[in-house]
């Protein structure tokens, strides 16, 4: 016959693995909660990583896209940009390159420098020069201009007046050089 004290016992035993099955399930429970939460947060941490990362490597890709353009078309530009607008510093052999242009077309030039000029870009200046020139023809002159628009710096004329006399014409001219800073 069953005794009512092992039955209690069975009970407790019940109870108790009962008590315990609720403790893992709680246990359980909270750990899928608290980890759950912690996997959404870091989910949503490893997607805007993601995002960040794709934007990262467009805006790597336009720089590489940038700088491949800059190497086909832009380079060449800045060459030519760098032999028709010199160093502040190598203008120092200006005078005799005006001298060595007026000689070739048979003129004697009296040069001199009209001051330095600011430009609206902070990269170029200009040196303002003053040439007057002598010599047997207008011809002559004129030929002497045809070479500046090919001349090794870009110089561009403010101004110029014409003197014919029986053998001589003269011309002087007002204008400037451009440079590079």
């Amino acid at each position: 016959m069953l005794k009512i004290s092992g039955l209690s016992q069975f009970q407790k035993k019940i109870g108790i693995q009962i008590g315990i099955a609720f403790a893992i399930v709680g246990a359980l429970s909270f750990g899928v909660l608290f980890f759950g939460n912690r996997i959404a947060t870091y989910a949503a941490e490893i997607e805007t990583l993601r995002s960040e990362k794709a934007e990262w490597s467009n805006s790597i890709e336009s720089y590489v896209s940038a700088k491949m353009q800059y190497e086909k078309k832009g380079k060449g530009y800045e060459q030519v940009l760098q032999n028709v607008l010199p160093l502040r510093d190598s203008l120092i052999d200006l005078k005799k390159d005006f001298q060595f242009v007026a000689s070739g077309e048979g003129l004697d030039l009296n040069f001199s420098f009209a001051g330095e000029r600011q430009k609206q870009s902070p990269l170029v200046g200009a040196v303002g020069v003053s040439l007057v020139l002598e010599g047997k023809s207008k011809s002559d002159i004129f030929s002497f201009l045809e070479k500046l628009e090919k001349f090794r710096y870009l110089f561009s004329i403010e101004s110029m007046t014409l003197q014919e006399n029986k053998d001589v014409v003269g011309a002087t001219i007002r204008g400037e050089v451009l440079y590079r800073n």
